[in-house]
């Protein structure tokens, strides 16, 4: 159920269960449950071979969560805003350890009303002799019903580098709806 702007009441107004219902019961309920999705990509899809000097869009198979039921599509590796409102927008990756070139985890934003992708948050590192870079980032959109957002890394170790699937906790790709 949607947020309904809330009554003026006036005096003498007649009071009734369906006035009662959709001004306060329906905005108690919509401010109490909390629109958010997490997805991530499992050890059964396996590492993610991601080629050098590109943006790769993180291929995620499984839904953690999704409240709404509207939020999370797989096929396009997106989750998709149900309703506007400001979101907490988050994701962490790993790449395999390598001593060459630079990483980064990239959270791109698709405005459906100028379709248009844009890169709105990254998180780098610089390749260490046996490290594995863990990238996190969150961040905070106001966001539009319809609008996207997905995650994509980028690496330039002058040959294709894997991304680690450490399940459930790399990588993932999450939204949390704030306020209402």
């Amino acid at each position: 159920m949607p947020w309904t702007t809330p009554r003026t009441w006036v005096t003498s107004e007649m009071v009734t269960a369906a006035l009662l219902n959709t001004y306060l019961r329906d905005n108690l309920q919509f401010a109490r449950d909390q629109v958010a999705a997490r997805i991530h990509r499992s050890a059964a899809a396996g590492n993610q071979s991601i080629s050098n000097a590109a943006d790769n869009r993180v291929d995620m198979d499984t839904i953690d969560f999704d409240t709404t039921g509207t939020i999370v599509d797989l096929a396009n590796d997106r989750l998709t805003f149900p309703v506007a409102g400001k979101y907490i927008v988050g994701a962490n990756a790993r790449f395999v350890a390598n001593a060459t070139g630079h990483r980064e985890l990239r959270i791109y934003y698709h405005d459906s009303v100028a379709n248009v992708d844009v890169r709105v948050d990254l998180d780098g590192s610089e390749a260490v002799t046996g490290m594995a870079p863990v990238m996190s980032t969150d961040t905070i959109f106001d966001c539009k019903a319809g609008d996207y957002v997905y995650l994509a890394v980028w690496q330039n170790s002058t040959a294709a580098l894997n991304l680690i699937v450490l399940e459930p906790a790399d990588p993932v790709l999450y939204i949390a709806r704030e306020g209402i």
